[in-house]
């Protein structure tokens, strides 16, 4: 079902000035339409959708608390930031979001007041927010700086060395750390085995309270096995929150905060603002929350590009880059590992020292993983131009590069290079024939090359197409044997039938059959003639039909009139 946009809250949802009067039960409704907001729009446009539904609550609980843009709301990962958008004045406009001349899938400060600055997904987040607090300061200003940031960037270096200057200050600096368990993908490092033990801590206070419960009731034993186990976790207790990691670093902590709760969050925030100095709200929430399928696959649908409401399909997309690419690595190193670099890297030597790198990266890349320190490699006295195209020719060896792709990187060598078809045909040791027969699928259009590669069609059957007389009929073609799924012979005699389609029309075969009929319709016309009627005669070939229309006039002084006709077909 469509999200209902008239009569909503969201509709009356200008400003976020209009949070402010809102009773609890009216913004736990705004969430719920917000969120059918995000899944409708983003199922349509594409974008983030489970990092944005996790942080549907949060963000109201934060506009409602407090008054942006006076008070900074700074995103780390602005991607995440859509419902900031739809309660800063851009509900009306959501439905262009990531579409040309629509709302950016990122914070802008030339799209609205409400957005700080250009954000990404770098970590810098608590580092702005601190300068802006200084400068607050500096003003003697009363307004809040707020910096949002997941656990993920938190694992960023430069966020600790922003954390440790603030901390040494009194400024009205709010960090708000949205703990989901993970980035794109699971965190890893010491710092997400703190988080986890922080979000961990009250499970461990209620079950020391219910196992001391227990025990108490055992008779005559009980007591003292309480007593020890109590030494025992209060031992514990001590050796893993004897001070807060944040306090430490002169922030005040609250949290962990059930971040799906906009009441809780909403207070944990009045709070630190009524503390003095700097702190940290540390809020656990759920990426995909509120649907299904992003809550059971959160990093399925982290990016999308559409997808069915209600089934929850995503389009296929086959493996992303990075597993694919480690994939390829990992097998690479294991080869080397087994056999030794048996084709070394090319290098050049640089004026200044060093070598440059021309070819053969993944070797060099596998043989890190390895953890070799020395590699063997060929020193080229060549060019900036020669070195270029070298580089060129190595990537165009690749197994996993398309066709397209391979004849599009020949003809940057040829014309980037100043190379003839032979001198690149022996760089990348290939017949000139094999050379020709790529750059040829290059006269196809942008888009039968894009619907070549879609449809995954052997380059046999691309260069087939060639045949066909126009851009239109080679879609056609396209998308039939793709649809069908036709292998190469099927295609190639597919693709001969309708080129004789096209050079031999049905039509024409009965033309002839035909000839003796027009004769004969001729004939009688002449006989018409010949008793001093103007009678007129026009034929006409059309797509599925051949017309012949005979015009006789009523009269002999009457010119003719379009009414007065006999058609006939044949």
């Amino acid at each position: 079902m469509k999200y209902e946009y008239q009569g909503s809250i969201l509709k009356r949802i200008n400003s976020p000035a209009d949070l402010k009067g809102l009773s609890d039960g009216e913004l736990e409704q705004l969430c719920t339409e917000i969120r059918s907001k995000l899944i409708d729009t983003v199922a349509s446009t594409g974008g983030h959708l489970a990092s944005n539904l996790g942080t549907v609550e949060l963000t109201v609980a934060l506009h409602k608390s407090f008054d942006s843009p006076a008070d900074k709301i700074i995103w780390d990962v602005s991607h995440q930031a859509y419902t900031h958008k739809l309660l800063t004045g851009r509900a009306e406009r959501f439905s262009t979001l990531r579409t040309e001349g629509g709302l950016s899938g990122f914070v802008r400060p030339d799209e609205s007041e409400h957005d700080s600055f250009y954000e990404g997904h770098a970590g810098t987040s608590v580092s702005q927010a601190a300068g802006v607090a200084a400068a607050n300061a500096i003003k003697g200003s009363k307004n809040f700086a707020v910096a949002v940031i997941g656990d993920g960037s938190f694992c960023s270096g430069m966020v600790y060395e922003a954390l440790n200057h603030a901390g040494s200050t009194k400024n009205r600096l709010i960090v708000i750390l949205n703990d989901n368990e993970m980035s794109i993908s699971e965190n890893v490092g010491a710092l997400a085995r703190y988080l986890a033990i922080v979000r961990a801590k009250p499970e461990y206070y209620r079950f020391k309270a219910g196992t001391e419960k227990a025990l108490n009731r055992i008779p005559i034993v009980g007591r003292s096995l309480s007593n020890h186990l109590f030494k025992l976790k209060t031992a514990l207790k001590n050796i893993l929150y004897s001070s807060s990691f944040f306090e430490d670093l002169g922030f005040k902590y609250i949290g962990p905060i059930d971040g799906h709760d906009v009441g809780k969050v909403a207070d944990a925030l009045r709070w630190a603002k009524a503390q003095d100095g700097p702190c940290l709200v540390h809020v656990v929430t759920q990426k995909g929350r509120g649907y299904a399928p992003a809550e059971k696959a959160p990093e399925a649908y982290h990016g999308v590009s559409g997808f069915d409401v209600k089934t929850g399909l995503l389009p296929y997309t086959g493996d992303d880059f990075s597993a694919v690419f480690g994939r390829e690595l990992t097998a690479l190193a294991q080869s080397i590992d087994r056999s030794g670099l048996l084709n070394p890297v090319s290098v050049r030597a640089l004026p200044q020292g060093g070598y440059c790198l021309i070819a053969g990266e993944r070797r060099w890349r596998a043989c890190q993983m390895l953890g070799w320190s020395r590699i063997p490699a060929l020193v080229w006295q060549k060019g900036d131009a020669d070195a270029a195209a070298l580089t060129l020719a190595e990537n165009l060896h690749r197994s996993d590069l398309h066709y397209i792709e391979e004849a599009e990187g020949i003809l940057r060598l040829i014309t980037g290079y100043g190379m003839t078809q032979n001198e690149a045909a022996a760089l990348l040791a290939m017949s000139p024939s094999a050379l020709c027969n790529k750059l040829r699928l290059l006269r196809l259009s942008p888009a039968v090359q894009q619907a070549v590669t879609g449809y995954h069609l052997p380059e046999r059957l691309a260069r087939a197409l060639l045949q066909l007389p126009d851009e239109d009929l080679q879609l056609r073609a396209v998308h039939h044997m793709g649809e069908a799924g036709l292998n190469t012979r099927q295609g190639e005699e597919y693709l001969r039938q309708l080129l004789h389609r096209q050079q031999h029309p049905p039509y024409r075969g009965l033309l002839r059959d035909y000839r003796i009929l027009f004769t004969t319709v001729d004939r009688a016309v002449e006989e018409i003639r010949r008793f001093g009627v103007a009678v007129t005669t026009r034929r006409r070939e059309e797509d599925d039909c051949i017309s012949y229309t005979i015009r006789i006039p009523k009269s002999a002084r009457k010119e003719p009139d379009d009414r007065d006709q006999l058609s006939l077909y044949a």
